[in-house]
């Protein structure tokens, strides 16, 4: 099948459903008898005096081999989906303080017999971190961002500097070629380089878009950007050590900027608040859904959006968030949930939310892109801005699903929709 390329569809305001939402666990007020609130107080300090004045006259413990100590899993890990992981290396989960924090045990040697598995793994697990093909930059900023946020967010071919017998110089190659000022052509390199780079590729999708959105145009980088690992043999732990080195992987501005016949993207832009979450019509081709076999179609998102924040938090500094999820058609009129790779970029508390669905056998018809929102208890009817860009993909490549979408007449063709223009002559 021919790779000509196809507008993007626009999710009109008539395939989304606002929806309300009830907030829930909100302290409520309660009637508190401070007298008696204030005689517990005062019996429970007593008794913990009691125990300290205890322990304190009893030596047995000044020689015990015990070891306490505080452990935090990433935000990614939950404490209780862990308890075999704690009780196969020898420690003893004592007490859970959230979701990510706990207080454990452990004797002198199993801490130490510990440590060296971890160093182990830590040595063993460096060649794993780079590849033969692609190397990030030494001199990158890497690692987690805000909040534990992704950083980089994407990345881009820069060249790189190695040190020749004491002289720094840049090799030649694709990411490093350069055209000069004086007309001809030379080398060069550094994250001040890539930066350009992916300006560039953001400033060429701005052009494409009729709606001249830069969170738009930045769901569409994110959401085409090229992994350098292996999605299918690479392990959730490994493949978020890679997001951690390159973000969401290499930029593809082309990839971003059309849908072809076996590969669909629909686009929308809207707010949503803590009090109103949104249903998003998607159609899935009936083609496409009468194949048979193993992994026929690939749904993808990625909604970004542009929650309020509070710099003076530090990694507390957003006061929102949006969760998508996706919905797909059942035998019956209804929607299933459908399922969570463990391998998609989706962190509460953070700007960017992406999935990636493969299904070999499903229904086709209406299925539903869920967008909610979270927040701080004060910000409760603020509006958070939203960029949404979904895609449907026949994995054969073979089949036009593109003119079925287009024949509902549902969606709007980029290039054909209305652009709200204010009159600069009132």
């Amino acid at each position: 099948m021919s790779k000509e390329q196809k507008q993007h569809f626009w999710i009109p305001d008539t395939e989304v459903k606002s929806i309300g939402k009830k907030l829930r666990g909100q302290t409520k007020p309660q009637n508190v008898v401070f007298s008696e609130h204030g005689e517990k107080l005062s019996r429970g300090l007593q008794s913990i005096r009691e125990t300290l004045e205890k322990n304190k006259a009893d030596d047995s413990l000044i020689n015990t081999d015990t070891r306490v100590f505080k452990v935090k899993l990433c935000d990614d890990e939950k404490i209780q989906s862990k308890e075999d992981l704690f009780r196969n290396t020898g420690l003893t989960l004592n007490a859970v303080q959230n979701k990510t924090d706990a207080v454990v045990s452990s004797t002198k040697q199993q801490l130490e017999n510990l440590q060296k598995k971890v160093g182990t793994y830590t040595r063993n697990g460096e060649d794993k971190t780079y590849f033969d093909y692609i190397e990030l930059a030494p001199y990158s900023r890497i690692g987690p961002g805000f909040s534990g946020g992704i950083k980089p967010d994407i990345s881009a071919y820069g060249g790189d500097i190695i040190n020749n017998s004491g002289t720094p110089m840049v090799p030649l190659d694709t990411g490093s070629a350069v055209l000069h000022k004086d007309g001809f052509i030379t080398v060069d390199a550094g994250t001040s380089f890539t930066a350009p780079v992916v300006s560039g590729d953001i400033a060429e999708i701005m052009g494409m878009l009729p709606i001249k959105n830069v969170l738009l145009a930045k769901a569409l980088l994110f959401h085409t950007a090229l992994p350098v690992w292996d999605t299918d043999t690479s392990s959730p732990e490994e493949i978020s050590g890679y997001h951690m080195l390159y973000g969401r992987g290499i930029s593809n501005s082309e990839e971003a900027l059309y849908s072809t016949e076996s590969k669909v993207t629909f686009l929308r832009t809207g707010s949503i608040s803590r009090t109103k979450k949104e249903r998003i019509n998607i159609y899935m081709p009936e083609l496409l859904a009468a194949q048979s076999g193993l992994d026929i179609a690939r749904v993808t998102t990625t909604c970004v959006s542009s929650p309020f924040v509070d710099r003076t938090k530090g990694s507390e500094y957003l006061d929102a968030y949006i969760r998508t999820s996706l919905k797909k058609a059942t035998s019956k009129t209804g929607l299933s949930p459908a399922p969570v790779e463990q391998k998609d970029i989706h962190k509460e508390w953070h700007t960017c939310y992406q999935t990636s669905n493969i299904f070999s056998r499903f229904k086709p018809g209406d299925w539903q892109v869920w967008l909610e929102a979270f927040g701080r208890w004060n910000k409760k009817d603020d509006d958070i801005p939203y960029a949404l860009v979904v895609t449907i993909e026949d994995l054969s490549g073979t089949l036009d699903i593109y003119n079925e979408i287009q024949a509902q007449n549902r969606y709007q063709l980029l290039n054909e929709i209305r652009i709200p223009v204010e009159n600069q002559n009132k």
